[in-house]
């Protein structure tokens, strides 16, 4: 995994509710993420809304030339070893982070 570019660890709790949409939520445990950040800043609430993408870097390349920074991201996910995600600096042009999720 990777925050602002570098490598990065980090423990969370998660829970699932619902299939389409579905609502995340994060509680994080330990080290330095981006949910850690928003919650010492901003407090509860918001913090990203997702899209599935077919490809992740493309989607990366796409949003970073938009003027997007990627702030943090993480591949193999899945027990396969696949699957990635990215969240994006949208905060402010939408108000909240934007995530991009490629499916394992």
């Amino acid at each position: 995994m990777t925050l602002r570019g570098k490598d990065a660890s980090y423990s969370m709790r998660l829970a699932f509710a619902g299939e389409a949409p579905e609502l995340e939520l994060i509680e994080p445990v330990d080290g330095e993420s981006l949910y850690s950040e928003w919650l010492a800043e901003r407090g509860e609430g918001l913090h990203h809304l997702a899209v599935v993408v077919d490809s992740l870097d493309d989607a990366i390349a796409a949003l970073e030339a938009a003027g997007y920074p990627n702030i943090q991201s993480g591949h193999g996910f899945a027990p396969n070893g696949k699957g990635g995600y990215a969240y994006f600096d949208t905060t402010h042009a939408l108000g909240f982070i934007l995530e991009a999720v490629e499916l394992p």
